[in-house]
């Protein structure tokens, strides 16, 4: 990375296709966690601020976020944490209502 660049990252629960029962077909999203401390730990992350932001009309972001700037390994970090999907993204598992399990989308599925 270019000195004085920041390293910016994205994470956001992704989209799901049911599979059988009355909702086939149906795209829904995922619930997550994200564990700040442990992400921080692991990967040397320290942190200088976290904020959240809601969505407006004219906002920059089209999901509302939790953010973290710090460094990491001495280098400028930004993290978005969003609160829901990324629009426009494709759905990126199945949720089998069946077998009650979740598998990811094939690739080749998606184009």
């Amino acid at each position: 990375m270019p000195e004085g660049d920041t390293l910016l990252c994205h994470a956001a629960p992704v989209l799901q296709e049911v599979y059988a029962g009355s909702q086939d077909g149906t795209v829904c999203w995922t619930g997550f966690t994200f564990d700040f401390n442990g992400f921080g730990e692991e990967f040397g992350l320290e942190i200088e601020v976290i904020k959240a932001s809601s969505v407006g009309p004219h906002c920059d972001f089209d999901t509302p976020f939790v953010g973290i700037k710090g460094t990491l390994n001495g280098e400028s970090f930004d993290l978005f944490l969003h609160l829901a999907p990324i629009p426009g993204s494709p759905p990126l598992e199945t949720y089998d209502t069946v077998t009650k399990q979740v598998r990811p989308i094939e690739v080749e599925q998606q184009k």
